[in-house]
């Protein structure tokens, strides 16, 4: 336990720092570990009562770890955790998790890849302002709560199951989604979420999209037969593709979708054997390019679509306009 601001520094090339039991900060300890050759090696969780806690140099986890600048919740505001450079897992195989307490005002940044030699098994986000990344393989990706913008630079892959649940108020995705083993990806947004044109999602499991907040999409999203849900408005910001495949999967628009420039941006749907479903108004404020159903069983416009052309290439069932 430090009572003051701590700096632990293992220098030269060879100096590497070993955390076998927990490091508290107590009063306005802020802790920091700087390891200049092989890193550090976290194997015990560490605590701030609202300070921050940095690790300037390459990560290893070797026990299931927390950091956390709220003291448990005590400090709501918390403080921000800084990695300067990667995680890692000791060995993938070992399943190792790293759980994230940044409160309602502490940033989280993740200046290195995680995950680019041995990946962790899950990261837990639990409480951020911002938080910002570069590539992530990762079991799974999950955040329970952001008060500001979670910002995803580089690529990220999972290969649990739970793949990518992500709670906030908003988030940017600038690059690659890709999920194996039915990844899901379920992201719930009260601010905005914008997804990139580089940003395409190549799924094995549903996409959901819901928490009230808008959609500005560029990006393309392909499942293996999943359902793709946009529960908000969404706004085209360039052409997009979704895809299910040939399979069941259903494409649905719970509220408006529009573009940015009328007549601009397309928007072309693949639903195989599934159906596609939009409930609010296609273009009601701006006017969609060209709308093109590639596949689908049934589709259901519950309101008004406006398009510069629609063009459905194939239907298995009933098209209806309403």
């Amino acid at each position: 336990t430090f009572g003051d601001p701590v700096t632990i520094r293992a220098a030269g090339s060879g100096g590497t720092i070993e955390v076998n039991g927990q490091n508290t900060g107590s009063d306005d300890a802020t802790v920091t570990l700087t390891a200049d050759g092989a890193g550090t090696t976290l194997s015990a969780d560490v605590v701030t009562v609202g300070n921050a806690i940095t690790i300037t140099n390459g990560l290893t986890l070797g026990a299931n770890v927390t950091l956390d600048t709220t003291n448990s919740g005590g400090e709501a505001a918390g403080a921000p955790i800084t990695f300067g450079d990667t995680i890692d897992a000791d060995a993938a195989a070992n399943d190792r998790t790293l759980t994230l307490m940044a409160g309602t005002a502490g940033d989280i940044t993740f200046t290195g890849v995680v995950g680019g030699s041995e990946r962790p098994y899950t990261i837990t986000i639990d409480s951020a302002n911002d938080v910002t990344a570069t590539t992530f393989t990762v079991g799974n990706l999950v955040q329970n709560a952001g008060s500001g913008t979670t910002t995803l630079n580089g690529a990220l892959t999972t290969d649990l199951v739970a793949g990518v649940d992500l709670t906030g108020t908003a988030f940017t995705i600038n690059d690659t989604v890709s999920t194996s083993n039915g990844g899901t990806v379920a992201i719930t947004n009260s601010g905005a979420l914008t997804i990139a044109a580089a940003a395409d999602m190549t799924l094995d499991g549903a996409f959901t999209q819901s928490g009230g907040g808008s959609v500005s999409t560029a990006g393309d999203i392909t499942t293996t037969g999943d359902t793709i849900t946009f529960t908000n408005d969404v706004t085209l910001t360039g052409n997009v593709a979704l895809s299910t495949g040939a399979g069941a999967g259903t494409i649905t628009f719970s509220d408006t979708v529009d573009a940015t420039s009328a007549g601009t941006e397309t928007l072309d749907l693949t639903a195989g054997t599934g159906n596609v479903s939009f409930v609010g108004a296609v273009g009601g404020s701006t006017r969609l390019g060209d709308l093109t159903i590639v596949s689908a069983a049934d589709v259901t416009a519950s309101t008004t679509v406006t398009a510069s052309a629609i063009d459905q290439q194939a239907g298995t069932g009933t098209t209806t306009f309403n």
